[in-house]
């Protein structure tokens, strides 16, 4: 095995430092869809751009999930610490809201956007 000149190793920590940064900081473009899943099957899908209110039942009981200005969030849970409605509202591609002692996941979606591996 060829040991790494400092020249290889300089190269190899930007570049790592460069995708580090770039999924950190990256904008996130905004939503257009939820998706709510229990037990990894979906349960509800709606549109961000419709106010409405939602009751879903987790794991634990009766959940209600609130859709106002292009944002969703949890406000009301029986989970015990209730990290799913601390979570706050989300709006962007990829955001999630998790619940875990309900099994209750909420992802936001963009247009066009493909589930699954393309080939």
């Amino acid at each position: 095995m060829v040991p790494l000149k400092p020249a290889d190793a300089i190269i190899i920590s930007l570049v790592i430092a460069f995708a580090v940064v770039s999924f950190t900081f990256l904008p996130k473009s905004a939503g257009e869809k939820f998706v709510v899943t229990h037990d990894g099957k979906i349960i509800l899908e709606g549109e961000l751009s419709k106010d409405s209110e939602y009751s879903i039942n987790g794991s634990l009981g009766q959940m209600k999930l609130l859709v106002k200005d292009g944002k969703i969030s949890v406000v009301k849970s029986n989970c015990p610490r209730k990290l799913c409605i601390k979570r706050g509202s989300i709006s962007k591609q990829g955001d999630s809201i998790i619940c875990v002692p309900n099994r209750v996941i909420i992802t936001i979606q963009g247009k066009g956007e493909i589930d699954g591996v393309t080939g």
